[in-house]
């Protein structure tokens, strides 16, 4: 499923993807998004619906990011079973890494933000 819809300009793409997203089936659905519509509504929204998410987090969450942040910030345990991938190549001009990290998420986060892991 593939949708697109403009962003009126008295408005923001959160009540827009909250509108896209209402009444649809998204069962076994990863639904990806930039930062902005990175809220507890949406994918609370996504989760009833039987789907899941990969979102962004950046500072316009700031409790979500700082809480993120200090996560990865903290020395691994042995049961953390933290992994790093990483990727490099040259794109626009210049030398891009990009390196993912993977942690299991603490108890406090799965609390906090519905349907993390």
């Amino acid at each position: 499923m593939v949708q697109q819809q403009g962003v009126d300009a008295k408005t923001n793409a959160i009540p827009v993807v909250q509108h896209l997203l209402a009444g649809r089936d998204v069962h076994g659905i990863v639904i990806t998004m930039d930062a902005l519509p990175t809220q507890q509504a949406t994918t609370q929204l996504m989760l009833h619906q039987g789907g899941h998410y990969l979102l962004i987090a950046k500072a316009n969450q700031p409790t979500l990011y700082q809480a993120i942040a200090d996560w990865f910030d903290a020395p691994a345990w042995p049961e953390e079973q933290r992994m790093q991938w990483s990727q490099t190549e040259k794109a626009h001009g210049r030398l891009e890494t990009r390196l993912l990290e993977r942690i299991v998420c603490p108890p406090h986060l799965q609390a906090f933000w519905p349907g993390v892991r």
